[in-house]
């Protein structure tokens, strides 16, 4: 929570869905510390988010950016709604 207090935040430019509720995120949702310290230590809410993306927002293309593409074939075995998922990060 101290480091999560240090950092400066800023609202998301593109709508995005929070892994913490599986909802969209509201207004102001990641500007705050409180929402990280959830982030960390709360379970992953993966299929919700994955669910609202798909299903409520119509979703059918998903980019992962991570250093370990491990979500691409989980999002891909997990959504008949989706045509497309790509990872374009690699470890190291």
């Amino acid at each position: 929570a101290e480091v999560a207090a240090s950092v400066s935040y800023r609202q998301a430019g593109l709508p995005a869905v929070s892994t913490v509720s599986g909802q969209r995120l509201g207004e102001g949702e990641w500007t705050t510390p409180e929402y990280w310290v959830r982030q960390v230590r709360e379970p992953v809410r993966f299929h919700d988010a994955l669910k609202t993306a798909t299903v409520e927002q119509g979703v059918s293309r998903l980019l992962e950016v991570g250093p370990d593409p491990v979500l691409t074939s989980l999002a891909q075995s997990g959504s008949e709604s989706l045509s497309a998922a790509a990872a374009v990060l690699r470890k190291g």
